[in-house]
Order: structure tokens, then C-alpha cells, then sequence
């Protein structure tokens, strides 16, 4: 499944992405949404395997067997992927500003606009990118529960990031429109949309339980090698203990 789910992401999220990246609105028409998109699937990815790792681990006991390397080894790739995640944002919003087009002037604006999304674009950055970062980096804090914590906080950022890439655009017309109010130039959400998303959450989350109760786990490989550890140790009349590695 990992081998067919690879190229499937890629075409996905780049066909997502020219969607995007094919019109001339501002923020959108660029030439890097593709990996762009694919990158930032693929880190969102990681976050929430590491959150499913570690419920599944609390959950069912399994400290034996999802060891705090997995946590680690999950880490370092979180953290690579935060680090390209980071330089394409970079690059984004560095050469909007640099062109200093009058419709991306204006967008960029927004972003930094404490009023408008000032709130929101500093959460991505920093809880998106800078975060997970430090969370992996700093040894004392590269722990299952925090990276746990630290993945949520990335996913959540990540979420709002697509916010931003579609709503402060289309608020940000190419034309000037005549009816100024603010229903017609400020978007907000109604309580349609909130229901459309968190139902689409409850329904990953539902799907996930559900494979979960019919897929395995652990491989069985795993727990083969541990029985006969503990059998071996039995029969030489040693108590059986976890090893101080694991």
C-alpha cells in the first residue's frame, strides 16, 4: 500500500495544485505549488502518524512494541520535511514581495495585517514550521508524548494554511467591484461549513478505527521475536524483563 500511495500522492496534490497555480489570481498563480503541495501533504502525513502512533500506543499498551526510536525516527523525518516546508514558504512569499505587484502587494498585506490575518499567518509559521523544529532538535524535548503534542499543533497549523491560500485571495479581486460591504469583501464561516469539516474529520477518524480493528498493528514478526525471548529466558529460569534499550 506504502509503494502504490506514493506516486498517488504526487499526482494528487499536484493536480490539486495547478488547479491553483494555472490562474492568474494573486497567491496562486506560482510555479512551486506543485511540490509545494506535495511536500506539505507528505509533513502533515508524518504528523499524523505520529499522533495514531502514539493513541494506539497509550491506548492498547503496546510500549513494547512502538518504541520510543519509532517516535525518533518519525522525528528527524518531521523534522527534514519542516525544513523544506520552510524554504518553500520562504521562497513564496519572499519573491511575491520582492515583484511588488499591486494585487499580491495588497494580499501580502493581509498576512501581515495584525487585523486581518496577522493571527492567523504567524500560527502557521510558527506552530507549521518552527515548532516541530525545535521539538526534534532540542534532545530533551524528543519524547513521544511531546512530538505527539507538537504534531497536532503542526497539523492544525497546517489546516489553517489552506485557509489562507483560498480565502485572502478571493477576498483579494484582480477587478474592482463596486459593492464594497463588508459581506461582499470579508468572508466569514457559517455553520454549514463548520459541520462540512468536522464531519469530514469524523469520517477519517471513523474509516481509521474501522481498518484499524481489521488490519494488524504489529507485525506479527514482531511479536514472534518477543514470545520466544520471553520463552527462551523462561526456560533458562531467568526473569523475563523488557530490555533497557527498548
Amino acid at each position: 500500500m506504502a509503494i502504490m500511495i506514493i506516486p498517488l500522492a504526487i499526482i494528487v496534490h499536484s493536480v490539486l495544485s495547478w488547479i491553483f497555480g494555472m490562474t492568474l489570481r494573486p497567491g496562486w498563480h506560482s510555479t512551486i505549488f506543485g511540490p509545494y503541495f506535495v511536500l506539505a501533504a507528505i509533513y502533515s502525513g508524518t504528523g499524523v502518524l505520529i499522533i495514531a502512533m502514539w493513541i494506539f500506543r497509550k491506548r492498547y499498551k503496546l510500549e513494547a512494541f512502538i518504541l520510543d526510536k519509532h517516535f525518533h525516527y518519525l522525528g528527524y523525518i518531521m523534522l527534514v520535511l519542516a525544513a523544506g516546508y520552510g524554504y518553500f514558504t520562504f521562497s513564496e512569499y519572499l519573491t511575491d514581495w520582492y515583484g511588488s505587484e499591486k494585487w499580491i502587494s495588497q494580499l501580502i498585506h493581509k498576512f501581515f495585517d495584525w487585523d486581518q490575518y496577522g493571527a492567523l499567518f504567524l500560527f502557521t509559521n510558527v506552530g507549521g514550521i518552527v515548532l516541530p523544529i525545535i521539538v526534534v532538535a532540542v534532545p530533551q524535548l524528543r519524547k513521544p508524548g511531546i512530538l505527539a503534542i507538537a504534531s497536532a499543533i503542526m497539523v492544525l497549523a497546517m489546516w489553517v494554511k489552506r485557509y489562507l491560500i483560498v480565502v485572502p485571495t478571493l477576498e483579494t479581486p484582480l477587478l474592482p467591484i463596486e459593492d464594497i460591504r463588508p459581506e461582499y469583501i470579508k468572508y466569514s464561516i457559517t455553520w454549514v461549513e463548520w459541520s462540512l469539516t468536522f464531519g469530514g474529520v469524523a469520517s477519517f477518524l471513523l474509516f481509521f478505527t474501522i481498518a484499524a480493528k481489521f488490519m494488524t498493528l504489529i507485525p506479527v514478526s514482531e511479536v514472534t521475536d518477543k514470545e520466544d525471548e520471553k520463552i527462551n529466558q523462561i526456560e533458562h529460569g531467568k526473569e523475563y524483563t523488557i530490555p533497557a534499550h527498548e
